[in-house]
């Protein structure tokens, strides 16, 4: 299922600069860290583990980050 961020209208620069962060993070492979951090390892402060894998629509996302951009 797609997921988006609620951002300013009208806010160019700000969007502009998460879409820099988005783009630096998909094609260094940080989103997969990101996603590991937070569903598949401890979380502090109770350590709880979410334990959700990535599907493999994300996964093929994660894979070729530019034939999913819009």
């Amino acid at each position: 299922k797609p997921y988006g961020l609620m951002m300013p209208l009208e806010d160019a620069v700000f969007a502009e600069m998460v879409n820099e962060a988005l783009y630096e993070h998909y094609h260094s492979g940080a989103i997969q860290a990101l996603y590991d951090k937070w569903f598949l390892k401890p979380i502090p402060p109770g350590n709880r583990v979410i334990g959700l894998p990535v599907s493999s629509e994300l996964a093929a996302i994660f894979e070729r980050p530019d034939a999913y951009a819009h």
